[in-house]
């Protein structure tokens, strides 16, 4: 799975977020204590990434998703040898086969994942993940022990299509890294950590480079994330920032250099 990763990678960040109790968290507050949140895939908008099971495909919090991906082979079986599931066969190959996909699920389920882009200038990527063009976009250099487990996610037709695919630096179950052809238009990079997720990581060492304010913020925003900038110990020296603007008549995304 080793590619050579870019020097930068970006995250698209929506200026708030509404959290599942009803309060809102904005997400400067990510610049100000220099952080990320790493998601679990079982709170990811596409129900059938990272694989987590071959029949069910749920939303955010349905019990399908939560509970019954680890009962589908289980329940496959069932019905073609006309049994209950406690009457399987634990010695049978197919039962087994089914246990150590299983388990591979079960260990994705548990893992956390920071996700990234290798471009800016994509305009879905500010549409839905940025708030469309409300948020901002921070460019971290990935030169850095936790940047360098970053894997790019592989577009495929299957899943079946990389299973044979290994990654002995990290050990990451290269599921993790798999998405339809439909997904390719967000060039994703992924950092996996074999933790239960969702979960704050601390990002004190990672060098963020730069931050692209999307066109649509409004000036007390701006003023508000530099602010968060300077309060982190950033300087304008190491991280640049810029204003998002379009090409008139186009759909071109360019960036000017804003002094901070």
């Amino acid at each position: 799975m080793r590619s050579v990763i870019p020097k930068v990678l970006y995250r698209f960040r929506s200026w708030s977020v509404v959290k599942p109790d009803g309060s809102v968290r904005k997400s400067v507050a990510e610049v100000e204590g220099r952080f990320a949140y790493f998601s679990s895939p079982l709170r990811f908008n596409d129900p059938q990434d990272s694989s987590l099971g071959p029949e069910f495909a749920g939303g955010k919090g349905d019990l399908d998703r939560l509970v019954f991906h680890a009962l589908a082979d289980a329940l496959r079986l069932a019905r073609k040898n006309k049994c209950a599931i406690t009457k399987l066969d634990p010695k049978d190959p197919e039962v087994q086969e089914a246990e150590r996909l299983n388990q591979r699920r079960e260990a994705r389920k548990k893992s956390c994942v920071c996700c990234f882009s290798r471009d800016w200038t994509n305009p879905l990527m500010w549409t839905f993940y940025a708030q469309e063009q409300h948020g901002f976009c921070l460019g971290f250099s990935t030169d850095s022990a936790l940047l360098l487990r970053a894997r790019p996610v592989l577009y495929t037709h299957s899943p079946r299509d990389i299973l044979h695919l290994e990654d002995p630096a990290t050990g990451n179950d290269p599921l993790s890294f798999c998405k339809s052809t439909d997904w390719k238009f967000e060039k994703e990079w992924r950092v996996c950590l074999p933790e239960p997720g969702p979960k704050r990581v601390d990002f004190a060492k990672e060098k963020l480079v730069s931050v692209h304010l999307g066109y649509r913020m409004k000036d007390p925003q701006r003023q508000e994330l530099v602010t968060a900038l300077r309060k982190a110990g950033y300087r304008p020296e190491e991280t640049q920032l810029f204003a998002v603007e379009r090409l008139p008549m186009s759909f071109v995304l360019l960036q000017r250099p804003i002094s901070w």
